[in-house]
Parts: C-alpha cells; structure tokens; sequence
C-alpha cells in the first residue's frame, strides 16, 4: 500500500510515514498506520503511532501548505475556545510540517450507526448532544484580525433559492417529483429573510455525523474547515442534509419518521445554549436537501441515474414537517 503523505514517502518501507518529530518523545522517528488511510474530499487522513513511544494520532494531509497553515489556526483557536463541559470537545492540534497536520487521537466512532439504526432513545440523545456541541461551536468568538480570513456564506436565501431552480432547470437534470416545490420554497425564504438576522458565527463548513466521534461518554468533532461566516442554522441544515442521504437506502426508501425527529432533537439540543430562528432553519433544510442532489449528481459517474428518486422524497417529507 503506498505511503499517504507523498514527501514523506520511504517506498523501502511503503507502510511508514516519515514526519517531523513526536511531540512526546521528540525524537524524528517514523509514524506507523494502525489501519488504512482514509481519502476524503480534499484530505487524507491516516490512524498512526509513533514507533518509537507508542502516541496514537491523526495525521491529515491536505492540498497545500497555505491551507494547512490555515486550518491549523482554525483547530488552535477552536480547541482553545470550545467550552465544553466534558461530554462535548473538540480535536486537539498538536503539529504541523508543510501540508500535514498531527492531531491527538480521539477515541470513539462515527455516530451514523447508532442515529440510523441504534434504539431510538439512545439516538435521539446523540442527536441532541450534536444540537448542543453545534451550538457550542457557534460561540467561539470571531476575532477581529481573522475575520478578513472567512469568506461569507450566502444570506439571501429568496437569491439562493433561484440559483438553485435554475440549476434545477438545466438540461439532463432530473426535477423535484413534487409539484410546486420551488414555489412553496420560495415562500419559506421570503419569510425567513422577514426575521431579523440576530448573529454570524463561524460555520463548521463540512458538519455530518462521520466528522464526530463518539465514546459512549464525549463526543469530539473533528475535520472543522471553519472558512465561511454565515448564519448558525446552515451548519444544522447541513448535517440533516448529510444524515438524510447517508440513511437512504435503495430507491430513496428513508424512515422519514425518525429523521424528522432527530432533526427535532438535533434543534432542541441546540436551543439548550443558543437561539434558532425557526423560519431559517426550515428554509435551510430544504435549500441543503437541494445542494446535496445537486452536489451528488455532479460527483457522480452515473449521470443518467435518477437522483429524484433519491431526494425527492427527503424534499417532500421537509415541506410537509417543518421542526
């Protein structure tokens, strides 16, 4: 298996990662994988242990030196700030070379098995834990001297809505089942953008179960690219949207009873630490339902596959029960 960080790369020993030193022991010696690397969209990351003092950690890899700098800012000041109360942390940034970053090891696993299939009392408590780790994150201040740093997500959500149907109207792309769906839409964003805008936070930019970990007792997130400004229902609209596709089993089918109430319970965790504007969030969900067919069509080799039937039922179940 070739090494995961290329200049590193020792192909006498194609199994060993060659970084700078532990931050334990010191010593610049060789970081063994504990299991295969993962490859994510514009990241590797790897499970390691240093081969001279056994530290368990994360190595990720990522596009550039100027982006690693960046996100390990980001992780310094998150883990710095995030005030967790024991259950809820944050990754702990340990180090950086070039485009790597080390991470300290977080025990646990994703979320996803329990909150699709787990008993449902024990999911919607994982649910409202992420509700409230969300919202805990929202509350890092946004320092002045870094705020040139974060690009602003979208606010005008009637403007989003109509780039969107225009995606929607172009050749080859398959349309909402549902009739209307772009006009009861429209009417949601026109009353969230009613409300006034109370706060901007720094989004998690790639919220989804897979990027928390959960012990039984804490629940870390992790993979925060914390780059946008923007409203904090996008981040829980955004972690629906990704729940909602990653429970769809063949041919759309999705116990939309129980995604809606983990979407309530991941809303009511929040509201336990930070305001929600209701009109917002429920525009949000829809408007991210969207981005997400829009963004696994295009990623997609099956151009031809019938993508409504997959989300079309997610839009319809979003418009029909609002949270």
């Amino acid at each position: 298996m070739p090494c995961l960080i290329g200049h590193f790369r020792d192909d006498r020993s194609p199994g060993v990662l060659h970084v700078p030193q532990c931050p334990t022991c010191q010593r610049p010696g060789t970081w063994r994988r504990l299991q295969p690397s993962l490859r994510r969209r514009a990241s590797r990351i790897a499970f390691v242990s240093c081969s001279d003092c056994g530290l368990r950690a994360v190595l990720k890899e990522v596009q550039s030196d100027t982006s690693a700098a960046r996100l390990f800012r980001v992780a310094q000041q998150v883990h710095r700030d995030f005030q967790g109360d024991g259950r809820l942390a944050v990754a702990q940034p340990l180090a950086r070379s070039g485009s790597v970053l080390l991470f300290a090891h977080s025990p646990g696993t994703s979320p996803l098995p329990v909150l699709i299939n787990g008993p449902m009392v024990n999911a919607i408590g994982l649910a409202s834990a992420i509700g409230e780790w969300l919202a805990t994150y929202h509350q890092i201040p946004v320092r002045v001297d870094e705020s040139g740093d974060l690009n602003p997500a979208p606010l005008d959500l009637a403007s989003e809505v109509r780039d969107l149907e225009a995606e929607f109207s172009s050749e080859g792309v398959h349309k909402p089942r549902e009739a209307g769906v772009f006009k009861r839409l429209r009417t949601l964003a026109l009353k969230a953008s009613a409300e006034p805008l109370r706060r901007l936070v720094r989004l998690h930019g790639d919220a989804k179960p897979d990027n928390f970990l959960f012990d039984g007792e804490t629940l870390v997130g992790i993979d925060i690219e914390g780059q946008y400004l923007g409203m904090p229902e996008r981040d829980l609209a955004q972690f629906e949207a990704q729940l909602r596709a990653s429970a769809t089993r063949w041919l759309g089918r999705a116990d939309q009873g129980r995604l809606l109430a983990l979407s309530s319970a991941v809303a009511q965790g929040y509201r336990l630490r930070a305001p929600l504007d209701s009109a917002r969030l429920n525009a949000l969900r829809v408007i991210c339902v969207l981005h997400s067919w829009i963004n696994w069509r295009s990623a997609s080799s099956a151009t031809g596959w019938r993508w409504d039937l997959v989300f079309s039922p997610h839009v319809a179940a979003l418009l029909a029960e609002p949270i």
